[in-house]
């Protein structure tokens, strides 16, 4: 099992969980 592959994934997703979630309100205030 790759511990580094794992933990980059996970931020990676959760990186772009939360700028998608900025993302929206400013997509809706268009």
């Amino acid at each position: 099992e790759w511990k580094g592959v794992t933990i980059g994934d996970r931020v990676s997703s959760s990186l772009s969980h939360s700028f998608s979630l900025m993302l929206v309100p400013f997509l809706t205030k268009l």
